[in-house]
């Protein structure tokens, strides 16, 4: 926990960790390069950030940051994200700083054919109701399960691309100038 807390000032009173995991049945690659491009476009599967506006001219790695419009605990508010760890393939981090305080981390495992993505996201609330560890377990047990819904949409849009990938190899030999041969 302070590890992931050590990023900002935390009150560890205040401060929540929430975590999930999900087998995706698809390379790493195409895996890493949906959860890496958040940041620099919208994407379907993620229900927390809703808009995103790249500010640097970089792409994404570390240090690269843009301003989102973040949905989070039923609270819509503008924050500055900023890359704070990329590894290609393996791990993509970033900080969120606005009406909370965010980390996110994304690490990437092969396991056999395919791919483990685990989520963990780390927040302290700026208001009086991060004082009460009650509403901390509650709130913790919500981000779980919106953890949960998000990696689920992560795998079925990652393995439908792969699907529609796998289908388009075989069938393009058969295709010559657009007829079928």
């Amino acid at each position: 926990m302070k590890r992931l807390m050590g990023i900002f000032k935390w009150n560890t009173n205040k401060g929540a960790i929430a975590s999930n995991k999900i087998l995706i049945g698809a390379p790493d690659g195409p895996c890493f390069r949906n959860i890496a491009t958040q940041l620099e476009h919208p994407v379907e599967w993620d229900s927390i950030i809703l808009h995103i506006w790249p500010v640097s001219s970089m792409r994404i790695q570390a240090g690269a940051t843009s301003y989102a419009f973040v949905n989070f605990l039923g609270k819509k508010f503008h924050a500055l994200a900023t890359v704070s760890d990329y590894k290609p393939k393996h791990t993509v981090n970033w900080a969120l700083s606005g009406d909370y305080e965010m980390r996110i981390y994304w690490q990437l495992e092969p396991k056999g054919a395919g791919t483990l993505v685990n989520i963990t996201l780390a927040w302290q609330s700026h208001n009086w109701l991060g004082d009460f560890s009650l509403c901390r377990t509650l709130q913790r047990k919500r981000v779980e399960r919106l953890l949960w819904r998000m990696l689920v949409r992560l795998k079925n849009t990652v393995e439908k691309e792969e699907a529609a990938q796998i289908a388009e190899k075989m069938v393009a030999p058969y295709f010559v100038e657009g007829k079928l041969s």
